[in-house]
């Protein structure tokens, strides 16, 4: 990839946690960055996430070692905008306890083991009828809210543009010709984005729909996370085929206080179904979730909500960072498993690559396009 002049203008799409960090890193090295989205990304997958940081997830491959630095890529960040959401947190994995404790993360740091009855004292909200018990590691988390409002008082500080979501017939592709490279960081919209540019869509992308309840009463917060010991949305996403729904049974706090209750994944949606359509996946996947958990019996769930958003991902499990084979400007920034570790150490990889023309670190990593 070709060095760009100096102040490049780069029109970064999505204005969630990727494409927001990405903007942030591309401006402070010299871009002329227009970022292309709604304000906050009301409408994305990030202001409803757990915000868990699994730096310990990945393999003892480089990508795995670069994603090990995350906690350190947050501070960094947060020494030089302000705050921007990380907070400390517990990780509680329930679920079968493997042989001789052993799991196999290579950057795990030491857990610890509850019981059933140790884990219910000291987190009334949940039954817990699994007899296996809990696994305690050391966690990070970023409130999405935090996250998103020091997006919003940051960026324009650093001079970025903001601009809607160009939905008007030619706006996308008027808008490309007017910047020096385009990054698509939509998530599950990058496809519909890749089809109006007329722009093939990379084998191996794909996306799901992720759902969660929200309970706004904020005496339900608590600062700990919990998820499956041996999540299954993971195997269903490399297999590429399979069940249409999948329930990872967890907790996080909900961002602005509450409780997020979930999740459900499904599968072979499409990203714009009918209203009938829409309503019953909706139905599907708040049953599936009041059935799947084990919470306090007398937790009123009544006024809840259930929110759902599409949400990509790479069947390889590699997330897709760099140019897009045969569209001369136009970059791939998407399709991460565990965003919230990835984003912040490819951010400026990829910023560093459209600046400098130098694609050698991501290269090293696994994660171009073109290599799929």
């Amino acid at each position: 990839m070709a060095p760009l002049a100096a102040g490049p203008r780069v029109l970064v799409l999505g204005a969630g946690l990727a494409g927001g960090l990405l903007a942030l890193a591309l401006a402070e090295r010299g871009a002329l960055v227009t970022l292309a989205g709604e304000p906050a990304a009301a409408l994305g997958a990030t202001a409803i996430s757990y915000g868990g940081v699994p730096w310990w997830a990945g393999a003892d491959d480089p990508l795995g070692r670069l994603q090990s630095g995350a906690p350190q890529a947050w501070k960094a960040l947060a020494a030089r905008h302000g705050d921007l959401g990380w907070r400390s947190a517990e990780l509680w994995l329930h679920g079968p306890r493997p042989a001789g404790d052993a799991l196999p993360l290579p950057h795990a740091p030491a857990g610890t083991w509850l019981t059933a009855a140790e884990a219910r004292r000291r987190e009334p909200l949940l039954a817990l009828a699994d007899p296996h018990g809990v696994l305690v590691l050391p966690y990070g988390r970023l409130d999405p809210g935090v996250l998103l409002a020091g997006l919003e008082r940051c960026l324009p500080a650093l001079g970025v543009s903001r601009c809607g979501l160009l939905q008007e017939p030619g706006a996308l592709a008027q808008a490309r010709r007017a910047h020096d490279h385009t990054v698509l960081c939509a998530g599950a919209h990058g496809d519909r984005l890749l089809r109006q540019l007329d722009l093939p869509v990379p084998p191996g992308l794909a996306h799901s729909w992720a759902g969660v309840l929200i309970g706004r009463d904020r005496s339900l917060a608590a600062e700990r996370i919990v998820m499956p010991l041996q999540p299954r949305r993971p195997a269903r996403e490399g297999a590429g085929a399979g069940v249409a729904a999948v329930l990872d049974a967890g907790l996080a706090p909900a961002p602005g206080g509450g409780l997020l209750l979930g999740q459900t994944s499904w599968f072979d949606q499409p990203l714009a179904p009918s209203a009938a359509a829409d309503r019953a996946l909706l139905a599907d996947a708040a049953r599936l979730l009041l059935a799947g958990h084990d919470l306090d019996p007398a937790l009123d769930l009544a006024g809840w909500t259930l929110q759902q958003r599409p949400v990509a991902f790479c069947h390889d499990g590699r997330p897709l960072v760099g140019p897009l084979e045969g569209a001369a400007g136009v970059s791939l920034f998407c399709g991460f498993a565990g965003p919230f570790a990835l984003v912040p150490v490819l951010a400026p990889l990829l910023a560093e690559a459209v600046v400098s023309g130098d694609l050698a670190p991501l290269q090293a990593l696994g994660v171009l396009p073109a290599a799929r």
